[in-house]
């Protein structure tokens, strides 16, 4: 735990990261408390004075806490993956084994090792805990409550990131098992629960998803019994994941071969025997091609599963029919196929199953490719075989564009559930009830979405992986760098709000050039509103310009990020 603690204390990243966090804290902060001061200050207009703002501190409190939480499910799993898969990586984890640290020690001292730093991030929170309790309507145990919701977030978050740490055998394979079962876990049960297991099991009491989401909160006001139950729910999930990753690490024999391709073998093997039955139908050769003329290329699609047409077509099914059939039960649940009038349209336009499946669908959809992307040189250095292809007469530039060629068939699987879902609401929505001017434009402007954020954020990766050595670097800077690009037009919002004047969302037109703005005006606010059709689409060009110049970037200066001179 000493050198865990040393090591991170050593590292210049260590320290970027906490400025970042501080400076982002301290705006949120800063943007909430002024929301609040302009709801309560006197205009002249009849609103109230500024003596009307004492007891309303728990706003602040509450927008301070669900920022923390948010940055311990966004930053927290990136610090912890690389715990145990480096020790793999660098080849010391054998030597743990056979020191006298007992499988209960490694485990322990990496978990905390990796928990206490991310807790002197939370400490940046207690002066803004102390401005909301001075203004009043916040108690001890509201603060109390704010500070265990916190703990048993980070407790659960960083156990269940140790252990895809210790099943995995890279940080990058690490990095995507953690986020995507913190996903599934955090956001796709209670998902499930709401747009279909509620309706089943009605005598089931729905206050449970709070708990699951966010621990033992003790706003909610539980007696004793219900909080010492809560606690030693969190307690024993705890026991569950850890003495999994216990076992993982004390069986070596566990982590032989890629678990990913033995499973994808198995998965080969049952459809070459029930395609015995249909006819024996083959697409596209058994063999790869030869090298000719793009070696590296070549050799991507080979290592690739999604280049091979028999293998694209498996996958295509093995990820398109349990989203279509989830997708089906979802359009028959939401009634946008099954009714018909002004009603029904205006209720398809809320928050639908329709919206909140596309969200869930964007977290992979982001991260499958940029993890792809990220590998692709920092897994060369790691191998030590960048050396060997940089001595190959092929130019840098075409390296790079040969280590892409598996990407765009990568990008394409991955997204087809989310255009099949786009699909079925431009005819749900739009065509159904004569709409078609809308449906094109909401037709474009989500299409568009896939097509030129894919684009960014995997030249965004390609950008971390060519300057960065260690994988547990490249994983870091990427997920950053896309926060950044989500997180930015939305501080320009509330900054320009607070510079010119007005309240801090009075100019929330700026917020539609963000991302997540895009996906609010395209499947929640809907295409009424002609100032933010406008700014989603300058904010659509400007993320393709950023991500062409990203491109560029990468290839004017691929000699110089990959340590080698060009040629004469």
């Amino acid at each position: 735990m000493r050198r865990e603690l040393a090591q991170l204390a050593a590292q210049r990243s260590t320290y970027i990261v906490r400025g970042i966090y501080a400076s982002v804290t301290a705006l949120v902060g800063a943007v909430v408390f002024y929301g609040i001061l302009d709801s309560y200050t006197w205009r002249g207009n009849g609103t109230y004075g500024a003596a009307y703002m004492y007891g309303v501190g728990s706003q602040l409190l509450s927008g301070v806490g669900t920022m923390a939480l948010i940055s311990i499910v966004v930053v927290l799993p990136a610090m912890v993956v690389g715990s145990v898969t480096s020790e793999r990586e660098q080849g010391t984890l054998d030597l743990m084994r056979i020191s006298r640290l007992s499988p209960w020690d490694i485990v322990l001292q990496k978990y905390f090792a990796r928990i206490v730093p991310f807790c002197t991030f939370l400490l940046l929170l207690v002066p803004l805990g102390a401005v909301a309790y001075s203004l009043g309507g916040v108690s001890v145990g509201d603060v109390l409550a704010a500070v265990i919701t916190l703990l048993s977030a980070v407790l659960r978050v960083a156990a269940i990131a140790l252990l895809c740490s210790a099943i995995c055998r890279s940080t990058l394979s690490a990095f995507l098992a953690a986020y995507l079962s913190l996903l599934l876990l955090f956001v796709g049960v209670p998902f499930l629960w709401v747009a279909w297991l509620g309706h089943i099991f009605r005598m089931i009491d729905s206050d449970w998803i709070l708990v699951w989401v966010f621990g033992p909160c003790l706003q909610q006001s539980p007696t004793s019994g219900e909080a010492l139950l809560y606690g030693a729910l969190l307690l024993a999930g705890l026991y569950v994941t850890l003495t999994a990753t216990r076992l993982f690490l004390a069986r070596p024999r566990l982590q032989r071969g890629a678990v990913i391709k033995r499973l994808h073998l198995r998965y080969d093997r049952l459809v070459e025997w029930v395609n015995r039955f249909v006819g024996n139908v083959r697409w596209g050769g058994r063999e790869a091609s030869l090298p000719d003329g793009t070696p590296v290329a070549w050799r991507e699609r080979s290592r690739a599963a999604v280049c091979m047409p028999r293998h694209m077509f498996r996958l295509f099914s093995l990820v398109c029919i349990p989203a279509g059939t989830l997708l089906v039960l979802l359009a028959a649940s939401s009634g946008i196929f099954f009714c018909s009038g002004e009603g029904c349209y205006r209720h398809g336009r809320e928050v639908g199953e329709l919206a909140l499946f596309i969200l869930f669908l964007w977290l992979p959809a982001i991260l499958v490719p940029a993890v792809y992307v990220a590998n692709l040189i920092s897994g060369e250095r790691t191998d030590q075989t960048l050396d060997v292809l940089l001595t190959t007469p092929i130019e840098p530039r075409d390296i790079l564009r040969q280590k892409m060629a598996a990407v765009p068939r990568l990008v394409l699987l991955v997204t087809a559930p989310i255009i099949m879902t786009i699909v079925v609401e431009f005819v749900g929505k739009y065509v159904r009830h004569g709409e078609l001017g809308k449906g094109m434009l909401y037709l474009m402007l989500a299409l568009g979405s896939i097509v030129v954020y894919e684009w960014l954020f995997v030249w965004v990766a390609m950008s971390c992986s060519l300057r960065s050595r260690r994988r547990a670097v490249v994983v870091m800077q990427t997920l950053l760098r896309i926060l950044g690009l989500i997180v930015v037009p939305f501080l320009l919002m509330l900054l320009y709000g607070l510079v010119f004047g007005g309240g801090a969302f009075e100019h929330e037109s700026m917020l539609f050039t963000s991302p997540t703005g895009l996906f609010i005006l395209t499947e929640l606010a809907g295409l009424d509103e002609a100032a933010h059709i406008a700014a989603g689409i300058v904010g659509l060009l400007a993320y393709g310009v950023i991500g062409w110049f990203t491109c560029l970037h990468c290839f004017s200066r691929a000699s110089q990020l990959l340590h080698r001179t060009p040629q004469r």
